[in-house]
């Protein structure tokens, strides 16, 4: 290396110094970027935050934070087995015990027919009722001889000659072995049906309602067994044009307060 050459190392050492020193007084900064660790809010972990980032604009980036998704707790299950009787399904296979209903196949209005809306609803309570968790036998117009359940209803329409008559009802057998339990059912379904529907209680309850066949076990065999609570439901009129548009076109909302009622009573056992 020749004198020159280290002399001219030496004078420039001290210029590079002064400039550095010169740019730190002016404040001239240079970033270098720098990562926080990730962080939680309300148990949801955001994404990190980014300090001194080169972005179009040389400003940090904003973390997103997402709310917490509410799961909602499930209804407890109800361990009970519930019989939906369809009113006038498949009457034409009753047993000889009941031949004479085999022409029994339900009223009709309005370009309707009883069994088709009996049928429809009564498998939309089905399927509320097990997602509860209960077990629901579907049954036709014949029942098993000496049927068991926790609870027990015929499913059906009504039917009037009079287009005023209005409003759901329901009965019980007249010589039940378990009065006090039937009638808690029956207290319970027109309780929470009335309330979801709106219909109000037509209190002309029929003969043909309280000494029903499917509950008399004493004259037929294809009944269901005393102990086993029991009634039957007429939904409403179709021969009322406020019903009938009730029983065809909110379904959802007969169900739900028939399907409702049944739930109670169960709870309550």
């Amino acid at each position: 290396m020749s004198r020159n050459t280290r002399e001219s190392g030496g004078y420039l050492s001290p210029v590079l110094s002064i400039l550095v020193a010169l740019l730190l007084a002016l404040g001239v900064i240079v970033f270098q970027e720098t990562r926080i660790p990730a962080v939680t809010l309300l148990g949801v972990a955001a994404a990190p935050l980014v300090v001194g980032a080169s972005d179009a604009i040389g400003t940090p980036q904003a973390a997103i934070v997402t709310a917490p998704t509410t799961v909602p707790t499930p209804p407890p299950s109800i361990n009970a087995r519930v019989g939906l009787q369809v009113g006038h399904w498949q009457a034409a296979d009753l047993p000889a015990e009941l031949a004479s209903l085999h022409t029994e196949t339900g009223a009709s209005a309005g370009g309707y027919e009883e069994l088709d809306l009996n049928l429809q609803l009564a498998r939309q309570v089905a399927a509320l009722l097990t997602a509860r968790g209960i077990t629901v036998d579907l049954l036709p117009a014949t029942i098993p001889p000496g049927y068991r359940a926790d609870a027990f209803v015929a499913i059906h329409c009504d039917y009037n000659n009079d287009p005023a008559m209005s409003g759901f009802k329901l009965a019980r057998y007249g010589d039940s072995a378990n009065p006090a339990r039937d009638d808690a059912l029956l207290r319970a379904i027109a309780s929470a049906y009335g309330a979801t529907t709106g219909q109000p209680i037509d209190p002309h309850i029929t003969r043909a309602m309280t000494s029903y066949y499917a509950f008399n076990s004493g004259a037929f065999a294809h009944a269901i067994a005393p102990q086993t609570p029991g009634v039957i439901i007429e939904l409403g009129f179709l021969t009322n044009a406020s019903d009938r548009a009730l029983l065809v076109g909110a379904q959802p909302t007969v169900a739900t307060g028939l399907a409702q009622g049944i739930i109670d009573y169960l709870r309550s056992r």
